[in-house]
C-alpha cells in the first residue's frame, strides 16, 4: 500500500481569527497595524501573523 503525506493545514492568521470573532476587516487591520493587538505575550503588527487555535489574542485599548 502506498501512503501519501497529507499536507499540513495552514494556521489561521490573526486577521482571520479576529474576523471569526465578529470584528470587521477594517477594524482588525487598523488595530493590528497600530500595535494594539497582543498574541500571547507579544504585540503583533502583521495581520497575516499565524495565530493557530487555541492561541489567545487580545485587542488593547486605544490611548
Amino acid at each position: 500500500m502506498i501512503e501519501y503525506d497529507q499536507p499540513m493545514p495552514r494556521a489561521a492568521t490573526l486577521a482571520e481569527r479576529m474576523r471569526s470573532a465578529g470584528i470587521s476587516d477594517e477594524r482588525a487591520n487598523t488595530a493590528i497595524t497600530q500595535g494594539r493587538v497582543r498574541v500571547g505575550d507579544d504585540v503583533v503588527t502583521d495581520p497575516e501573523h499565524p495565530t493557530p487555535w487555541p492561541t489567545a489574542w487580545v485587542v488593547l485599548p486605544s490611548s
